[in-house]
């Protein structure tokens, strides 16, 4: 019996390789960062020290202008690969379909009990990490001209309706998915995540107007919605708003871009997803960070929202309403890095009561309260249930219900994968309940049609003798 197990060095993570209860090999692959010109190269080293350079060339070349994040994803991934591949004694260029499979259960991680093979890993990890790494082993394997069946092999996963207008229900666009990649429970698969619908988001703002707050703070929370209900934006990507974010249009009078990038004196919260990590204050110069969909993106709001923004970042620092305690604080705590050129004070522009950033935990606090007003549930059970990111997906839900495609809904989501995307092309709970109803209805009028035809036939008899 063959015993994998994960350790912890003082380089990472590896794994020993037991058969029987005695220590076969160590295996350590070393992932690598260094920077250099203001670029930030990554690589992993053998045992032996070599750099492997297939993975350098794939990450820092092929990869070159996708964000930090991603490219170290893909370093984490490749590190695995090259591990596994030591673990079984095989070349990955020649896995077959029970390699593949073993790979799976590696990746996935835990305690695996197998008929030859074993299992004990530390690190878990989720269905959407386990099928972005095999996303991940498809491209590496296409850079590499290495085909494999098993790992290309695809199905139909559902059948999903797109087009515009009038005629959008009568297009059929067959979903495929990978066979590798793993599925969630049926009630995940066949419905739309949970998100806020039309009539719920005016309970919610009307709920807002009616508490007794101030009208900074009123102004603020339903400006917080309008984003994540209007606009498609995450929570963190709001609260990381600073002052200098609020572009003009270059095309239009009447629109204006958000810019949604991270900093150094960003808060963990405060993460804009997608966009280049920051590691010093050189990253604000390099012309990766500087990069649209890859240093920062872009999101265009109406000039409604841009009054309503104006407005109350005047208000939460008005010397007239706010207090020199807020003032001092709002100068000592919610400054923000300035990385334009832009000859301003800059600072985030949501704000607590006492003038410092607002965070995550105050405004989930502050939210759980509202949808409890108006009576939503919180799903107090599921501690990864994200209150806020219901708004993002009834973002989506809006744009599907109004017969954009799903590729236009990938763009307005700032999704990276249609695959992303493809969850709000399934049934709503609605859309069942409605439909198990016209099925039980057609159930009943043909039982009463057969009964009727019953008496029909046994009259006809009676009359007939």
């Amino acid at each position: 019996m063959k015993l994998i197990k994960e350790i912890d060095t003082q380089f990472g993570t590896a794994y020993e390789v037991w058969i029987d209860d005695k220590l076969l090999k160590t295996i350590n692959y070393i992932r690598i960062n260094k920077t250099y010109k203001d670029f930030e190269y990554l690589f992993i080293i053998d045992e032996n020290g070599a750099v492997l350079d297939d993975v350098y060339n794939y990450i820092n070349d092929n990869y070159k202008y996708q964000s930090i994040n991603t490219r170290k994803q893909i370093q984490s991934f490749l590190k695995l690969l090259y591990s596994f591949s030591q673990i079984i004694n095989k070349d990955f260029k020649s896995f077959n379909d029970k390699d593949i499979d073993l790979f799976s259960l590696f990746i996935t991680g835990g305690y695996i009990e197998g008929n030859t093979i074993t299992f004990d890993l530390k690190t878990t990890r989720s269905i959407s990490t386990h099928n972005k790494y095999f996303d991940n082993m498809r491209s590496y394997f296409k850079y590499l001209n290495i085909e494999n069946k098993k790992l290309f092999e695809q199905k139909i996963a559902y059948i999903a309706k797109s087009g515009f207008g009038m005629m959008a229900h009568a297009k059929e666009v067959k979903v495929l998915s990978y066979t590798t990649n793993k599925g969630r429970h049926v009630s995940h698969e066949n419905t739309v995540p949970k998100h806020i619908k039309l009539d719920e988001y005016f309970k919610i703002i009307k709920y807002i107007d009616s508490l007794d707050i101030s009208d900074t703070l009123k102004t603020r929370n339903r400006l917080i919605i309008e984003l994540m209900y209007g606009f498609g934006l995450r929570i963190g990507e709001v609260l990381g708003l600073t002052i200098e974010d609020i572009e003009k249009h270059p095309d239009s009078d009447n629109a204006y871009n958000l810019i949604l990038r991270n900093r150094l004196s960003d808060k963990e919260f405060q993460h804009a997803k997608g966009c280049d990590e920051v590691k010093n204050k050189h990253t604000y110069l390099s012309s990766e960070y500087n990069t649209k969909d890859k240093g920062y993106q872009v999101v265009v709001i109406t000039d409604n929202i841009k009054y309503l923004l104006d407005e109350y970042i005047d208000i939460s620092c008005n010397v007239f309403h706010t207090s020199d305690k807020v003032i001092s604080n709002i100068t000592k705590y919610a400054s923000a890095d300035n990385v334009t050129s832009k000859n301003i004070t800059n600072r985030y522009i949501f704000l607590n009561k006492n003038g410092a950033p607002l965070s995550y935990s105050g405004w989930n606090k502050f939210l759980k309260t509202v949808f409890v007003g108006v009576g939503i549930s919180i799903d107090k059970d599921k501690k990864k249930d994200s209150l806020s990111h219901r708004f993002r997906h009834g973002y989506a839900m809006l744009l599907k219900q109004n017969g954009y495609p799903l590729d236009y809904i990938q763009y307005k989501m700032r999704h990276t994968s249609i695959s992303s995307t493809q969850i709000y092309a399934r049934n709503t709970e609605e859309d069942i309940l409605e439909n198990t109803r016209k099925i039980d209805k057609l159930r009943y009028i043909n039982i009463e049609k057969e009964v009727l035809d019953e008496v029909s036939s046994i009259s006809s008899l009676i009359n007939h003798n």
